[in-house]
């Protein structure tokens, strides 16, 4: 569909401008053999649960004798140590871990391998989760699809649910939030500032994020690509999506601290573990944090369910998928020692360790062994909304467009622009990056 020169291009830019500190070439250590068996180096973000994926690993050491290597980076850096890696004369790592926003960059500019082009009978089982295929990419279409060939194995299935405070609900005789409506019933009925706020949304760091929830449960779309004319149609400015934007903008002003422009996902979390909020929607990965007795005033007065929609059924939570690729300027036998451990790792036995070691896992079957064990209290929650999960928006500059939709969002949360002029800016906006890196749009 669309010459990848552009995207290689850039990513040969980022590596440049990045300079020596993560110049490619692979170190003394990762080349080292052990017992015979080639080392893997894995490039992994520093993160909650970095610290699951050394367990597994160490698993995975004690079962076959392989040694690996796990190299973590700084969230910030992790963008520009890979585009390096990749675009080396040869990868430093074996396997890079990826972020749903930007993966597509990598898979349009064939800068990691197809997974049958290591294996040509590599395929995934039924319970594996692909998150609207974010494990795929169709070259044709410009976007990830079932169509498409398999570049990624999910690793961190991240996504949002609702958090809610059992305790508090069960009391005022409600259940737990179904639709928008129960949620501001809720929130008004426990607003008593400064002690009790009644619900918070994420007004930075990536505000889309929270947006996108809503907005896909009113039937709305950021942008989408029409089978029929082969063109990307732009629906943020609809008034479905007017309804969602406005209904956004009071989960976050309305019951919210008087701070409510600078709460992101950090502060969200942070307001849930004080008590000082009786619900939430937000990363699964939080869970663990309200049951953190050194740091949480509410253990065991938490539960989760599907984010809420307009009605039950509408549902649409939003996913913050982390894929595993293998590069693709390897030799054979490193892309070959890479592949068998990604196919170890998702194993039913070992996501099941993997997640109650911590991890976000990736099969469905593991979340519903999980939720068989109250500790983990969250997990039938997410294994009921892996159905209902939305990705976000699944193209190369897809960057550039949560960028600019973060500048616009944080306007319009301060009063700067109405919701109107935010979605014909949107808009706008959105045409002109298509347009700019050559996509087809209606």
């Amino acid at each position: 569909m669309r010459s990848v020169k552009s995207v290689i291009g850039l990513l040969l830019l980022l590596a440049v401008v990045a300079g020596p500190a993560f110049a490619g070439g692979r170190s003394e250590v990762a080349s080292s053999e052990s017992d015979g068996h080639p080392e893997i180096s894995i490039l992994i973000n520093e993160s909650p649960w970095l610290g699951a994926f050394r367990e597994i690993v160490s698993v995975y050491e004690r079962e076959t004798g392989n040694s690996v290597e796990i190299v973590g980076s700084p969230y910030g850096a992790l963008l520009t140590r890979i585009t390096n890696s990749l675009t080396a004369p040869e990868s430093e790592f074996d396997i890079v871990i990826l972020d749903e926003v930007w993966a597509n960059q990598f898979y349009e500019g064939g800068l990691v391998a197809a997974l049958t082009d290591i294996d040509p009978d590599f395929a995934f089982d039924s319970g594996v989760l692909e998150y609207n295929w974010v494990t795929r990419w169709d070259h044709d279409l410009g976007t990830n699809a079932e169509s498409g060939t398999i570049y990624g194995v999910p690793i961190n299935g991240n996504m949002q649910i609702m958090y809610y405070r059992t305790d508090l609900l069960s009391e005022a005789g409600f259940d737990p939030p179904q639709t928008w409506d129960d949620v501001f019933e809720i929130a008004e009925h426990f607003y008593d500032p400064p002690n009790m706020y009644g619900m918070v949304g994420r007004a930075t760091g990536r505000p889309d994020f929270g947006l996108q929830a809503v907005l896909h449960s009113f039937d709305g779309y950021l942008m989408r690509y029409d089978v029929d004319s082969g063109n990307w149609d732009i629906g943020i400015n609809r008034p479905e999506a007017l309804e969602a934007l406005n209904l956004w903008l009071r989960l976050v002003r309305e019951y919210s601290p008087q701070d409510y422009p600078s709460i992101g996902q950090a502060q969200m979390i942070s307001l849930m573990q004080s008590g000082r909020i009786p619900m939430a929607y937000t990363v699964t990965a939080a869970a663990p944090n309200f049951d953190n007795p050194a740091a949480s005033a509410v253990v065991g007065n938490v539960g989760a369910t599907v984010v809420p929609g307009p009605e039950p059924g509408r549902n649409a939570p939003t996913t913050g998928i982390q894929p595993f690729a293998i590069p693709n300027n390897l030799p054979n036998e490193r892309k070959e020692a890479a592949l068998a451990f990604l196919q170890w790792v998702l194993q039913p036995d070992v996501q099941v360790q993997f997640g109650r070691a911590g991890g976000i896992v990736t099969r469905q079957d593991a979340w519903e062994t999980l939720a068989e064990d109250p500790d983990f209290w969250w997990a039938q929650a997410v294994a009921d909304s892996t159905p209902y999960a939305r990705g976000q928006i699944r193209v190369a500059p897809g960057g550039r467009i949560f960028d600019m939709l973060e500048g616009l969002l944080r306007q319009v949360v301060v009063g700067d622009l109405t919701p109107e002029q935010t979605l014909q800016q949107a808009e706008t906006q959105i045409r002109a990056i298509m347009e700019d890196e050559g996509y087809p749009v209606q």
